[in-house]
């Protein structure tokens, strides 16, 4: 295996709950059977009504969509589509985006391509062309003679052959997990 850093390696990351908050803790026990209201406490931290709406939170590493939530000073609540969320769940538990991995972590794809897992293949009349205008050709654009500029267009295409060749692997770092933005 040959092993190529790339920019544009797939990172899955949920946006923070609160601001510069990432996780809330939650504020009361859970039951075993099914929740469609969650109490949770903040340090400092105010969340507008509704701010968390259509959000996916993730709690004991089930993913709930919020429906609404509170904007109170003292209680704050969340309400979210009928969810079990397993018994014993309260006090320090926190509450995760539910838009990435585990605890909220951002999820990093690692590609493996086999041999022969896609082909690239040439546009008939593409293909590379240069292109360089001197000064002056721009005419009353340019009225002064002062610019002139080169360019490149290429034409070019890749297709997957062979679908089994192509592996995706995910995993999350806790290290570096906090410091990465999705793409």
């Amino acid at each position: 295996v040959r092993f190529i850093e790339d920019v544009f390696a797939p990172v899955i990351s949920g946006a923070n709950l609160a601001g510069t908050v990432r996780e809330l803790t939650l504020g009361a026990d859970l039951s075993s059977s099914a929740v469609t209201e969650i109490t949770y406490s903040t340090s400092g931290v105010t969340l507008a009504a509704d701010e968390l709406k259509d959000r996916k939170i993730m709690i004991n590493g089930v993913v709930a969509t919020v429906v609404s939530n509170t904007a109170s000073s003292g209680t704050h609540k969340i309400t979210v589509a009928s969810t079990n969320f397993g018994s014993g769940t309260s006090g320090t538990t926190l509450i995760y985006p539910g838009e990435a991995g585990k605890d909220g972590l951002s999820v990093f794809g690692t590609l493996f391509f086999g041999e022969n897992a896609y082909g690239v293949t040439d546009v008939e009349g593409g293909g590379l062309q240069t292109i360089v205008k001197q000064k002056g050709s721009a005419g009353t654009a340019d009225p002064l003679d002062q610019r002139s500029s080169v360019g490149w267009k290429a034409i070019e295409t890749a297709e997957i052959l062979m679908q089994p060749y192509l592996i995706r692997v995910e995993h999350v770092s806790s290290r570096w997990s906090a410091s990465v933005e999705a793409n």
